[in-house]
């Protein structure tokens, strides 16, 4: 049986590997691994805690953006969630409504937007979401070639089968050939990944 997986938290603010650090010494997790990234094969730096029986505390250093965030979990999906529950309420994280406010805000210069972009992508869920595929989706139609292959990149941390006709349309018609070429090399990451 494969692991549930909390929602990922995107640390923000005062919350770091520190702050992180001293939650798990103050609950007394036992620190079971840490690894170092792998930028070349997409593998982000992960440092992993056992917060109680059969769940694990994850925290990561994703590669891309360079921004930490955690997600908790194990077998039992309530057990999971009650953890990640009280965890939550000890870090400060963006919560996804802010998330979605950033990505949105147009009024903001490309390279801020495409993080937000990227951060909400990445704090996306496991499973589809319609508010976080709506904005992404905008944001892949975007007239600024540099947001829609930000959106490109933002859609790769759930990769869901609603994206699929969004990118086949860039891969087909995009007037920037290196954005057809990576909607194209997407769609095929998609498809081995098993987002299609």
């Amino acid at each position: 049986m494969e692991d549930y997986r909390s929602r990922r938290r995107i640390l923000r603010g005062s919350a770091d590997e520190n702050a992180v650090a001293g939650l798990a010494d103050a609950q007394q997790w036992a620190l079971l691994t840490v690894d170092e990234a792998d930028p070349e094969r997409g593998i982000p730096a992960e440092t992993l805690w056992r917060v109680v029986g059969g769940v694990s505390f994850h925290l990561n250093r994703d590669v891309l953006i360079g921004e930490h965030y955690f997600y908790l979990s194990g077998w039992r999906t309530e057990r999971v969630e009650e953890c990640a529950s009280r965890v939550e309420s000890a870090l400060d994280f963006w919560p996804l409504r802010e998330l979605l406010v950033a990505a949105e805000d147009t009024t903001q210069p490309s390279p801020v937007r495409g993080r937000a972009l990227m951060r909400l992508g990445l704090g996306a869920g496991y499973e589809f979401d319609p508010q976080v595929f709506s904005v992404v989706s905008r944001a892949l139609q975007d007239p600024e070639p540099d947001i829609r292959n930000t959106a490109m990149f933002a859609c790769t941390y759930s990769p869901w089968p609603a994206y699929k006709p969004v990118l086949e349309a860039i891969a087909a018609k995009d007037p920037a050939p290196q954005l057809r070429q990576t909607a194209g090399a997407t769609l095929r990451a998609f498809i081995s990944g098993g987002g299609s």
